[in-house]
């Protein structure tokens, strides 16, 4: 009598995620020393190929962004959200003299939830896969990924301006 175990691992640890500024646009709205700006950010999944996504959950801390050496909260959040194809946006209003702002997250890849016997149909040989009754198909689900458990913190300080570019020019980006 012999036993086959099939271990499925998800691998090496997952990179975190890319943060990048999208824009950084003039809003209409002046404060002591002059017109606000509207940032935004984006969290983006630095492997798309992979087949588990990211999972990224906020801090419970707000976004900051540092005005004459000293850090301010501003409204925004990076909320909850999973990273597979798509990016994530933050929105956030920035004081004039805003040099740098802050976020803080913790992000993990994902592990299978449900559908392993479907992940494991779809590694066998096509001759095989051609052979499996639709009704197992039906049966076995879709592959869904969940949160593993073990989260990684990130606490970023990123600079506002990017040295040689103007804030119309990240816009394309």
């Amino acid at each position: 009598m012999s036993i086959t175990i099939f271990v499925l691992s998800s691998g090496p640890q997952r990179l975190p995620p890319t943060v990048n500024v999208l824009t950084i646009e003039p809003t209409g709205i002046y404060d002591e020393v002059g017109e606000m700006k509207m940032v935004t950010v984006a969290l983006s999944n630095p492997e798309p190929a992979r087949p588990d996504p990211i999972f990224v959950k906020d801090e419970g801390l707000p976004v900051e962004v540092r005005v004459t050496n000293r850090w301010i909260v501003v409204k925004g959040a990076i909320g909850g959200c999973t990273l597979q194809f798509l990016n994530h946006r933050v929105l956030f209003l920035a004081p004039a003299s805003a040099d740098a702002y802050r976020l803080r997250f913790s992000y993990t890849g994902g592990v299978i939830t449900k559908g392993r016997l479907t992940l494991l149909c779809g590694l066998l040989p096509r001759f095989i896969q051609i052979r499996i009754p639709i009704w197992f198909r039906r049966w076995s689900g879709w592959i869904n990924y969940g949160p593993a458990s073990h989260w990684r913190r990130v606490d970023l300080e990123l600079p506002l301006h990017v040295p040689g570019l103007a804030p119309e020019s990240l816009e394309g980006r």
